[in-house]
């Protein structure tokens, strides 16, 4: 069996492959069983995602319907410290650029001026897709439902617009990175009512003039593999735990 992944084993030195696929053979060693994990695996509805589902490793299946361009994703980082010169390595980022929130030094009180050392970061490939439901699983009288699924590495280019495709990975919580971009809003007085002795009436409208800004976070689906949808397997009905 070592012999057998041995070489997929050295491909894993290549920066570009993060993934060893082992085929377990249960079909030769146990047919019964075999059926039985392609029936009953854990799995869930695109409809069915919700919050509860986060940090569960599922599959789900549908209709791809929109691929993004395949990009560099920043996911370690390291920085150069404009005020002492340090190195500061293996700053992880998660969904958004993200610096060292102080200099490592001790001596230093810096906590904002960073330079990105290409060089040195880590990249790895990225690519977001849209699927939606399938006309099989959408109930009658309502409108496909749909969730960006996120590729890395190897998955990316591995589904095409109009393909019906398995995932197999984990709903994640990423930030609304657009919202938090926005700057908060000056807190004006508004002075347009005038009372019944001729003062002006002031007040403050909305929270956005507070300075706050909105917190808001969307369900993706982190893909670790994919494949084409197997007709058989996907008729089967969803087991219900």
């Amino acid at each position: 069996m070592a012999r057998l992944y041995l070489p997929h084993a050295e491909e894993l030195i290549r920066p570009e492959r993060t993934t060893l696929t082992v085929n377990l053979n249960i079909e030769h060693y146990n047919q019964q069983l075999a059926t039985t994990i392609q029936k009953e695996f854990y799995r869930e509805r695109i409809r069915e995602l919700s919050a509860g589902c986060v940090g569960t490793l599922l599959r789900i299946s549908g209709q791809v319907v929109r691929t993004h361009p395949v990009h560099p994703e920043l996911v370690s980082g390291t920085f150069l410290c404009m005020d002492c010169q340090s190195v500061i390595k293996d700053v992880e980022q998660q969904f958004k650029y993200t610096q060292p929130a102080i200099c490592r030094n001790p001596v230093c009180a810096n906590r904002c001026r960073f330079m990105l050392d290409t060089n040195k970061s880590r990249f790895v490939d990225f690519q977001k897709v849209r699927i939606q439901e399938t006309q099989a699983e959408l109930p009658q009288g309502s409108i496909p439902r749909s969730i960006e699924v996120i590729l890395r590495a190897e998955a990316v280019e591995m589904a095409q617009a109009g393909d019906r495709c398995d995932f197999t990975g984990t709903l994640i919580v990423v930030p609304d990175i657009s919202a938090l971009a926005l700057a908060g809003t000056r807190a004006e007085t508004s002075s347009r009512i005038t009372g019944k002795e001729g003062f002006e009436a002031d007040g403050i409208q909305g929270l956005k003039a507070l300075g706050v800004r909105e917190l808001s976070y969307w369900l993706v689906f982190l893909a670790s593999h994919v494949a084409p949808t197997n007709p058989w397997v996907s008729s089967c009905p969803v087991a219900m735990e």
